[in-house]
């Protein structure tokens, strides 16, 4: 089989390099002789556009009227004159009509103009004793680039002024539309500067931009012809461009195209060639891979999987879609890690759950039972009014065994759905409130305003959701500082069925927004300096999820999170489930 691929893909290599090498020598030369033709038709285009300006604005420059109304200075004669030019074809947009030291002696357009002699090319015209072409400047007349033609005004052979005719980039790209090329090349037109004066294309170069460091750029502006393929290109990609000077002006035209378009042929064969040859290849390969594959694969799969398990990832399964007796042992063989690994998930649950919140009571009774020995340690006595140094480490304690004792109904209930009863928000949240607000050395305010009854559809480990948002909201606050929390219930309509949700809103350093997403996953924390096993969101979310609520979080200010965290919790209504 090796033998009989290696003989096809000679064969087809040899075969494909002729036809690319004929293919390539015919587009190189249809590339030279096409394109340096379209330049030179282009060239001789516009140096007759040129000419038919020049020749017009001769006529009137050489009359003895032009020559009486400009040392008579009148300016309804030069007027008379200038309009006529307008009408003339090609037709300018401003014709002027300056004295010998360049001041303004009429205008078509009215523009504020007083003297020409600010231009950077106006020397150059000074000295030119015939007609003189501008580069692109940008015209005052117009307010936009343009570019002009200057024809002298003589008596007896001595200069006494100009006529200049001004054009403006849109009316000369106008003028160019008849000339229908290859709409794959790039046609730009640039004056004696380099400046862009046309471009077909304005996607590839706008008009105004300077490519005189450009290799047919700097050959056109010397009055060089001919094509050059380059890779200093304004838009970066390598190209064959023909050039060619336009006569009398100091202008050029280059005809410019990629060469991914020139040899695009020539591409398209090499893909044709090479998608034979691969052809070939994988033809006589896959027979050979699938039928050993389909005898083996599933033994590696299993025996690799298994080697992996072992190694201690007790993520992986086997996947195997066959429904012979392998396809049946790798089935029950996830079937089984799928149980173990449920098993170990709530075991490894429960037993955070019961350290975690356990953590959190047994600190609020510390806390209490510190302030109450600094009292017995000073000589002072705990009377009425400091009873709650003893009656909180109590109420703390009786939590941590109650949660306890949850955790254990939690396991009996984990092969079913959590077992629910009718719960008062208002009472729980109420207790909560009382519980954190007095915390010994932090200065907390918990609002909450209780009216009525909101009865939700829950258990008593509902206490544990919001006691581990209090408590995360105090625990990431700066201890230095005031703390105010606020707790709110409003009745919400959820696809049809009754929702209470609760708020559990703080002015604490608030939470990023690229923690938020991964907030109620388990271990994740924060960025705050506060110790903890990052397991309580995460607790709170699988409570939640079991009550078939939702949770999430918001800030407290919208789009500010420096303002703090709100927590939102929606559960099912009792009345609803």
């Amino acid at each position: 089989m090796l033998v009989l691929i290696l003989a096809c893909t000679l064969v087809v290599l040899v075969l494909g390099g002729i036809w690319l090498f004929t293919t390539k020598a015919y587009i190189e030369n249809n590339i030279y002789s096409t394109d340096i033709q379209d330049s030179r038709h282009m060239a001789e285009s516009v140096n007759m556009y040129l000419m038919d300006i020049t020749s017009n604005v001769d006529i009137v420059a050489s009359s003895p009227d032009m020559v009486t109304a400009l040392q008579k200075n009148d300016t309804a004669s030069l007027a008379h004159m200038a309009d006529a030019l307008k009408t003339s074809a090609p037709k300018p947009d401003v014709v002027l009509v300056a004295d010998s030291g360049g001041h303004v002696e009429y205008s078509s357009k009215a523009t504020g103009l007083t003297n020409i002699k600010m231009n950077y090319w106006y020397n150059d015209a000074a000295n030119s004793k015939g007609p003189f072409i501008t580069g692109l400047y940008n015209s005052p007349a117009l307010n936009e680039y343009a570019f002009a033609i200057l024809t002298p005004v003589k008596d007896n052979d001595t200069i006494i002024g100009r006529i200049m005719v001004v054009f403006s980039l849109e009316n000369f790209q106008d003028s160019l539309k008849e000339h229908n090329l290859d709409p794959r090349d790039n046609i730009i037109i640039v004056d004696r500067n380099g400046d862009v004066i046309s471009s077909n294309d304005l996607t590839a170069v706008n008009r105004n931009t300077n490519l005189s460091t450009y290799t047919p750029v700097q050959k056109v502006i010397r009055g060089e012809s001919g094509v050059a393929a380059h890779n200093d290109a304004w838009d970066g990609q390598p190209r064959v461009s023909a050039y060619s000077p336009i006569s009398g002006s100091g202008w050029g035209v280059i005809v410019s195209t990629p060469l991914s378009l020139e040899y695009k042929p020539l591409y398209d064969q090499m893909i044709w060639i090479l998608g034979i040859l691969l052809f070939f290849i994988v033809a006589f390969s896959i027979f050979g891979y699938f039928a050993s594959k389909y005898l083996t694969d599933p033994i590696v799969k299993l025996s690799g999987t298994m080697n992996r398990i072992s190694a201690g990832d007790h993520d992986v399964r086997v996947q195997v879609e066959r429904r012979d007796e392998i396809g049946v042992l790798a089935r029950t063989f996830n079937s089984m890690m799928d149980s173990l690994e449920e098993a170990k998930s709530r075991s490894d649950m429960y037993l955070d759950l019961m350290g975690h919140d356990i953590n959190n009571m047994n600190q609020v009774a510390l806390g209490y039972l510190e302030l109450a020995d600094n009292l017995i340690e000073s000589g002072d006595t705990i009377g009425k009014s400091r009873e709650a140094l003893i009656k909180k480490p109590i109420g703390a304690l009786e939590d941590s065994f109650n949660l306890i004792d949850n955790v254990r109904k939690l396991q009996r209930a984990s092969t079913e759905a959590l077992l629910t009863s009718t719960v008062d928000l208002n009472k729980t949240l109420s207790e909560l409130a009382d519980q954190y607000s007095h915390i010994p050395g932090r200065d907390i305010k918990i609002d909450f305003e209780r009216a009525g009854e909101h009865l939700v559809r829950a258990n008593e480990l509902i206490k544990d959701v919001f006691s581990n948002l209090i408590w995360n909201a105090i625990k990431h606050s700066d201890p230095g500082k005031p703390l105010a929390i606020r707790l709110s219930v409003d009745e919400k309509t959820y696809d049809g069925k009754k929702y209470y949700e609760v708020s559990v809103e703080d002015n604490g350093p608030g939470i990023k927004d690229e923690l938020k997403d991964r907030l109620f996953s388990r271990f994740s924390r924060g960025e705050t300096k506060a110790k903890g096993s990052g397991l309580g969101l995460y607790l709170v979310k699988t409570l939640v999820d079991g009550f078939h609520g939702r949770v999430r979080v918001e800030d407290s200010v919208l789009g500010d999170h420096t303002k703090g965290a709100k927590f939102v919790v929606m559960l099912p209504a009792a009345a609803q489930v």
